[in-house]
C-alpha cells in the first residue's frame, strides 16, 4: 500500500533550499520514499533547490520504515489562497496578481500520480498533506480577513476530494520578516493576523496541525534557508506521527 501525502503552498513550499550545501551523506534518501512533480515520480532530491520534502522524507525513513512513499507536491511562488488556491477555480481580481487556478492544478496532480500508481498494479491511502502558505495573504487586508474561512474551505474541500475526510492536514505558520526601511513598516503587515488564524483553524478542525516556523533561519528574512527547510520537514513529519497516535 502506497502512502500518498500532498505538499502544497507558495514559495516556501516550492522551497528555497539550496541542495548543494546538504552534507554528502545527508543526500540518501530511502528508495522507498520518492516524490512526484511536474508528471514524474523522482528521487526526493533531484532539483538544485528544495522545500520541505527532504527534512520530512528524512524523518519518514525512520518513524514509518519498510513503507512506500510518495509526496506529491504542487507548489507556485506568491500565489495567495484568496485567488490562486480558492478550490472553486475562478476566482480572482484586480487587487493581486493572478497565479492561478492552483487547486485544479493540485487535484490533476493527484489524479495523474493515481494512473502513474495503478499502472504499476499499486494500491494507494492518503497520509497526509503538509501546507506552507500565507505569506502573499498576509500583505492585503481583505485577504488577511478571510484567511481563516478560506484555509476551512480549502482543507475540507481537500479531504474530500481525496475521500479521505480524516486525513490529517498540518499548516506551517509563516514567518515573514521583510521590514521596508523607506515606509518603516513590514512588508507582510497582517503576519501576526495570519498566523493566528492558522492556529485557530488548527484548534478547531479535527485531524488539523500548526507547526510553528519563527524560530527557524532564514535566507532573505522571507524564505527559509536550507538548514530551517530541513527542520521544518522534521517538524511536519512530526505533527503527523502525532496524529498517528492520538487517533
Amino acid at each position: 500500500m502506497v502512502k500518498i501525502f500532498v505538499l502544497a503552498g507558495q514559495s516556501n513550499m516550492a522551497g528555497a533550499a539550496i541542495t548543494s550545501e546538504l552534507p554528502k551523506e545527508l543526500k540518501t534518501i530511502n528508495n522507498d520514499v520518492k516524490i512526484f512533480e511536474d508528471g514524474k515520480i523522482n528521487h526526493v532530491i533531484y532539483k538544485d533547490r528544495f522545500g520541505p520534502e527532504f527534512g520530512f522524507a528524512k524523518a519518514l525513513e525512520e518513524l514509518m520504515p519498510n513503507e512506500e512513499i510518495v509526496l506529491c507536491k504542487t507548489a507556485t511562488g506568491g500565489a495567495n489562497l484568496f485567488y490562486d488556491w480558492n478550490p472553486d477555480g475562478v476566482s480572482q481580481g484586480e487587487e493581486d496578481i493572478y497565479r492561478g487556478p492552483l487547486y485544479p492544478k493540485l487535484i490533476e496532480n493527484i489524479e495523474a500520480l493515481k494512473k502513474h500508481l495503478a499502472e504499476e498494479s499499486k494500491n494507494w491511502e492518503f497520509a497526509g498533506a503538509l501546507w506552507m502558505q500565507g505569506e502573499r495573504d498576509s500583505i492585503f487586508e481583505f485577504m488577511t480577513d478571510a484567511y481563516k474561512k478560506n484555509m476551512i474551505n480549502f482543507i475540507e474541500q481537500l479531504r474530500s476530494d481525496v475521500n479521505t475526510p480524516d486525513m490529517p492536514f498540518v499548516i506551517g505558520k509563516i514567518a515573514p520578516r521583510k521590514f521596508d526601511i523607506i515606509k518603516g513598516t513590514f512588508n507582510h503587515q497582517y503576519r501576526n493576523q495570519v498566523r493566528q488564524s492558522q492556529d485557530e483553524v488548527a484548534e478547531e478542525l479535527p485531524y488539523t496541525y500548526s507547526v510553528e516556523t519563527i524560530d527557524l533561519p532564514q535566507s532573505d528574512n522571507l524564505h527559509f534557508d536550507t538548514a530551517g527547510m530541513v527542520e521544518l520537514g522534521k517538524r511536519f513529519a512530526g505533527k503527523i506521527m502525532l496524529n498517528a497516535k492520538n487517533n
